[in-house]
């Protein structure tokens, strides 16, 4: 009997549901108490079941790797950077100290609040270190081994390369509306 012969064999009942739609056998795992309320209070914002939540949460986890292989390739000091950041900005944004108070992290950076001070505050010495450790400053010209001729080609790249860094961190973060505006015209930008 095909499937077609097979489905309008069923007639009566709930249409047959597409592979995507069916569920596999259930799986049993142990969490600590805290990650279960965890699991369900994101389940309940997402209007899922907790096993849903769950399901969407490993299915993405398998879709990080390539993302970071598309990002980084393989570049294992991106990597290691990028998580760096991330857990630094996770500490302070959840960092208490006894001895000074509670709450003295938060994740509004901007804000008007004195926290938000003391988070940036945090964020912005932790991020000098690591950026200035992850990434040691260029070699100076005259330091490369050159030949008189190519530490000029080096200079020159070199300067174009911080203009062209600066100029695209302005970009992404707003502070360059006007490139925004002549990349988004066609324009052609200096970098």
């Amino acid at each position: 009997m095909s499937t077609l012969e097979h489905e309008s064999a069923r007639g009566r009942g709930r249409p047959a549901k597409t592979v995507e739609d069916r569920k596999s056998a259930s799986m049993k795992f142990r969490t600590r108490e805290d990650l279960r309320d965890k699991i369900e209070a994101a389940a309940a914002t997402a209007g899922r079941s907790a096993s849903e939540e769950v399901e969407e949460r490993i299915k993405a986890s398998f879709n990080i790797e390539p993302l970071h292989h598309m990002v980084f390739g393989n570049g294992n000091d991106a990597k290691r950077l990028i998580s760096l950041l991330l857990t630094s900005i996770k500490t302070i944004q959840e960092y208490e100290n006894p001895h000074i108070g509670p709450g003295l992290g938060t994740d509004d950076w901007r804000g008007p609040e004195l926290e938000c001070d003391l988070t940036r505050a945090a964020l912005r010495n932790a991020f000098s270190v690591i950026i200035s450790q992850a990434l040691p400053p260029p070699r100076a010209p005259d330091q490369t081994g050159l030949t008189a001729e190519q530490q000029q080609m080096y200079a020159r790249a070199l300067n174009h390369m911080k203009g062209f860094g600066i100029e695209f961190a302005e970009l992404i973060t707003g502070q360059r509306p006007d490139l925004a505006e002549a990349l988004n015209a066609g324009g052609a930008a200096e970098h």
